[in-house]
């Protein structure tokens, strides 16, 4: 879905070999969009890719899909201006926004230190560094997206495996993204995001699932 501007933690290009199933490569994609949306206002160009976007087949009644067309419909009645806008009201303040987006806040509270070092730890032993020039802490949605898409997909990534992506989706999306989510379908003044939202939420919900499925056949092989 996301062609666009590389981030701090994707790699240049994302693992195209036969180790990598489509599906991997599609949810690897779906981070990236959704690091788009939150890392910063949609440009121009994003928007001019998202109207290129395949349309779902209309059989297609999945709550993910249901929740894309119902994104790609707010996106066709906004211009980027509009949804710039959008996120300035939404993230951006002087004093506190009305949504936040950093992990921390909302599992310590504010800008907790604790989930910062427990997670710069995680990316050490995954071998990446903290991008200096981002102006955003790692815990931020956008950054932990970039992450995740990149163990999942990248070619050099240490940490690849799915027991991997379980424990850091677990860690640091689970107790705390949909309540993200909800505050910002919660704004009255958001159109285009809270479709983005509603998108993010159907999208995790099949990640956590997933995941859930995939720790109970571990389960069930380790069973006597």
């Amino acid at each position: 879905m996301s062609d666009g501007k590389k981030m701090a933690f994707t790699p240049k290009v994302l693992a195209s070999d036969h180790g990598y199933s489509e599906e991997d490569l599609a949810r690897a994609d779906t981070y990236g969009l959704l690091a788009e949306w939150f890392a910063r206002a949609p440009t121009d160009d994003f928007f001019n890719r998202l109207a290129t976007s395949p349309a779902i087949p209309v059989t297609d009644q999945s709550d993910l899909a249901n929740a894309w067309r119902a994104l790609m419909d707010a996106v066709s009645r906004a211009n980027p201006g509009e949804a710039g806008d959008e996120f300035d009201g939404l993230f951006v303040a002087v004093g506190k926004p009305p949504v936040a987006l950093h992990a921390s806040v909302y599992m310590g509270g504010s800008m907790n230190q604790t989930v910062l070092v427990e997670l710069r730890s995680d990316l050490a032993v995954m071998g990446l560094e903290t991008n200096s020039d981002k102006g955003e802490t790692e815990d931020h949605f956008a950054t932990l997206c970039e992450i995740m898409r990149y163990i999942i997909a990248a070619p050099d990534a240490k940490g690849s495996t799915l027991v991997e992506q379980q424990r850091f989706f677990a860690s640091y999306f689970q107790p705390w993204a949909d309540a993200m989510f909800e505050s910002v379908q919660e704004q009255p003044h958001a159109k285009v995001y809270a479709a983005v939202a509603g998108f993010a939420k159907a999208f995790f919900a099949i990640e956590r699932l997933s995941f859930d499925i995939y720790s109970a056949s571990l389960d069930a092989a380790h069973t006597p």
